[in-house]
């Protein structure tokens, strides 16, 4: 029986995960944090079903390896039921895309987790090293954490229109969608005449009006939107555009829809734009089957996302820059950053056909130093603006202070580094369409 604390228990399914757990064993011994797994720790004569719970009860952090395995596992069940019990706080690092059994959801209400999918044994090992030492520094992980991560998809009905520097990141990004994008709207825009242009999530509808202004194709631009404020500028903006209040996730939006076209005269849109909208919806499939029923005949659907599984930096030999996108994908304000890779199977699951992807990534190469640094400011900067909002909202979270910390302290010499000529990164911009 443990007299002291036995630290970290690290609870999983021994078959699928061993060298998992053993790399890890040697990254926690590096951070000298004392850890238990069974494989290492249970002795020859002793009685399993006894030694556990004594176990668990000492330990200051029980680490569930969730997978398919471990998902359905009777003895993991027990060692969470174990934590439960004696409210121990219970880190969850997902590493594949098993949908959570009733206990481990439960329990999940309360733990943060870590998403660890994709990841090699070494990096995954690693990556959990740090965020555990982080709560070692801090004494304690907080309820928050779990509502401040964000590493599925999940509704994110965030109002930041009245922010500055968001505002700023905007003007910056509508630069680069423009130059990512223009070529691709000019062919849908070209062959039509008398159409009408839909922006779903249209903010102030400056990013969407790059495409259309000045195009005679285009004789009705109607603009949606939830933020009163950032509609009341667009109208200021553009007083030849019809703009309207509503939410694309709320059940009357196939109603106003249908308003719209009845105002308009119209029998649908001729092209629906989606523009960096899907990866805050934790339903998407909801909207695209609304949407699907008021595209005019010979109309499209254009989505333009994002997925950082195609965001690469290199040379990266410290990996700041791969640990800056993983806390990006971690952040509540960023959306869901695998949000890109779905949009081909959702398309298809409402019966859309001729799914095509125009673009995919915007680099760095052959870009000046001057759009470099826009470029990085783009991307990075609004990492480190999430990161101070979040800790805004929960200033005792010891991760977000852990992160925070961190990128304050390489931030500018991050920045330095992609400005070089030689410096690439990938942005995973993903720009589709399809047709009913």
């Amino acid at each position: 029986m443990p007299n002291e604390s036995t630290g970290v228990f690290i609870s999983h399914h021994s078959n699928s995960t061993v060298n998992l757990v053993l790399e890890l064993s040697g990254v926690l011994q590096a951070f000298s944090i004392p850890h238990w797994y069974a494989e290492r720790d249970i002795q020859p004569m002793d009685n399993y079903t006894e030694v556990i719970p004594l176990v668990i009860e000492k330990c200051e952090l029980m680490l569930l390896l969730l997978n398919k395995e471990s998902n359905v596992s009777r003895q993991v069940l027990r060692e969470v039921q174990c934590a439960l019990r004696w409210k121990i706080p219970v880190m969850i690092a997902r590493l594949d895309d098993c949908e959570e059994s009733s206990a481990i959801a439960y329990i999940g209400s309360t733990a943060q987790y870590v998403d660890l999918r994709g990841l090699n044994k070494v990096v995954a090992a690693q990556k959990l090293g740090e965020i555990i030492e982080a709560w070692k520094n801090g004494h304690a992980l907080h309820q928050s954490e779990k509502n401040v991560f964000q590493l599925e998809r999940a509704e994110n009905l965030l109002n930041f229109y009245g922010d500055e520097g968001e505002r700023h990141r905007l003007t910056t990004q509508r630069k680069f969608v423009y130059d990512f994008a223009a070529e691709s709207y000019d062919a849908f825009i070209s062959p039509l005449q008398d159409a009408t242009f839909l922006d779903v999530g249209c903010n102030t509808g400056e990013q969407a009006m790059m495409f259309v202004k000045g195009r005679p194709e285009i004789t009705r631009f109607v603009g949606i939107d939830r933020e009163a404020e950032a509609l009341s500028r667009a109208r200021e903006l553009f007083p030849d555009g019809y703009f309207y209040e509503g939410n694309c996730e709320a059940d009357s939006f196939d109603e106003l829809l249908s308003r719209i076209e009845d105002e308009l005269d119209i029998d649908g849109f001729d092209i629906i734009n989606l523009s960096m909208v899907l990866l805050h919806m934790k339903e998407p499939q909801i909207l695209l089957d609304v949407l699907v029923a008021h595209v005019a005949e010979g109309g499209r659907i254009v989505i333009l996302d994002i997925d950082d599984g195609l965001s690469i930096a290199y040379p990266d030999p410290d990996e700041y820059f791969r640990k800056a996108v993983e806390i990006c994908a971690e952040t509540g304000y960023s959306g869901y950053r695998k949000s890109g890779r779905q949009i081909c199977q959702l398309l298809s699951d409402v019966d859309m056909t001729n799914v095509q992807l125009h673009r995919q990534g915007l680099s760095t190469v052959g870009m000046s130093r001057e759009q470099r640094a826009d470029f990085y400011e783009l991307y990075f900067w609004f990492i480190l603006d999430d990161l101070r909002k979040m800790h805004e909202i929960a200033p005792e979270d010891k991760i977000v202070q852990a992160e925070l910390a961190w990128f304050e302290e390489h931030y500018k010499e991050m920045k330095s580094k992609f400005k070089k000529k030689g410096f690439y990164f990938n942005l995973g911009f993903m720009l589709y369409s399809a047709t009913p």
